[in-house]
């Protein structure tokens, strides 16, 4: 008997909502945000255009690129799967918004809200959802 195709480890990603969260990244307005799907090494298998607008880059280019080239702030490690799964699970648990600094890639320092979830499914290879947001302080 087949079961469900996605079993996510958290919550649904959902835009900050303060009054919802009640988390100190989620009391600034939303400028933009970008969403990212990584394999378990942290490599770049999808981005969205806004993702690769915010690194100067476009969505072909970033596929295969380690996501700590454009986000040093998630520590994912190639050929630590284990370790990405648990540190995905552990650091980004109840999905809650986490803040970081960030110099972009035309070297613009800004404030960066960041979500990570692991999904594993039957039928598909595991991946992490990345959702990144730019806040208008």
């Amino acid at each position: 008997m087949a079961t469900s195709l996605l079993q996510p480890a958290a919550p649904a990603l959902q835009p900050p909502d303060p009054e919802r969260d009640g988390n100190a990244a989620d009391e600034a307005a939303i400028y933009r945000c970008g969403t990212l799907l990584l394999d378990v090494d942290g490599a770049i298998r999808f981005g969205d255009l806004l993702a690769a607008e915010f690194f100067h880059s476009t969505p072909r280019a970033l596929l295969g690129q380690p996501v700590t080239r454009h986000l040093p702030c998630l520590a994912l490690q190639a050929g630590r799967h284990g370790y990405n799964v648990a540190y995905v699970n552990f650091r980004f648990a109840g999905a809650h918004w986490h803040r970081f600094s960030l110099i972009t890639g035309n070297g613009e320092a800004c404030e960066i809200g960041l979500k990570a979830m692991f999904f594993k499914g039957d039928d598909l290879s595991p991946f992490f959802l990345v959702q990144i947001c730019t806040f208008d302080d």
